[in-house]
């Protein structure tokens, strides 16, 4: 993304902690028209044809929130070889914990004494943290959706003709100095 990171989120919508229920509350995303011009713009990418998401936010652990869903989009990418348009779709879970930011110390700690307890562990991955009474499940879909991208697009049968550009054919690989030792130690 070429805006700040801590820029507003294109597709923000805030939702009131107190206005989740027991059973959770589901919000569905459909990106306007002028939100995938401005997403497409952030991403460099030729177009975002469809971008939509639904998610359900329930109540986690004693404070906290649990949001999970799915974001799916149609999108027109760049391919990495011949430069031509790619057509491409996303398709990504959701599934992100949130705690109050005033717990985040104690996640820290114990998640910490945790890792310390038992290194080899790979263990629980820190909640994400909010303030101010308010979750925005707009700004998950849209983080979700940035990683949900292929980094690298091609398009089907492209393929690098390094000769094409005016670069050397890779010189064949020179057998390793250990490899006649290792030969010898099989004898």
């Amino acid at each position: 993304m070429t805006s700040p990171a801590n820029a507003a989120p294109i597709l923000s919508r805030t939702l009131s902690i107190a206005d989740v229920p027991g059973d959770g509350t589901t919000v569905r995303i459909v990106a306007t028209e002028a939100e995938r011009s401005a997403l497409a713009a952030d991403l460099d990418l030729p177009a975002i044809h469809r971008l939509e998401a639904e998610v359900t936010v329930k109540p986690w652990s004693r404070t906290g929130f649990i949001m999970e869903g799915r974001v799916s989009a149609d999108i027109t990418q760049t391919c990495v070889v011949s430069l031509d348009p790619v057509e491409a779709k996303v398709d990504e879970t959701i599934e992100v914990k949130f705690a109050p930011e005033a717990e985040e110390e104690s996640w820290l700690k114990r998640l910490a004494a945790a890792a310390e307890a038992d290194p080899e562990a790979t263990g629980e991955d820190p909640p994400d943290f909010f303030a101010g009474g308010t979750l925005d499940p707009g700004a998950v879909v849209e983080q979700q959706f940035v990683l949900g991208i292929d980094p690298y697009p091609r398009k089907p049968g492209a393929a690098f003709d390094a000769a094409a550009y005016g670069a050397a054919e890779p010189e064949e690989a020179k057998p390793s100095p250990f490899a006649a030792l290792a030969k010898l130690k099989k004898d």
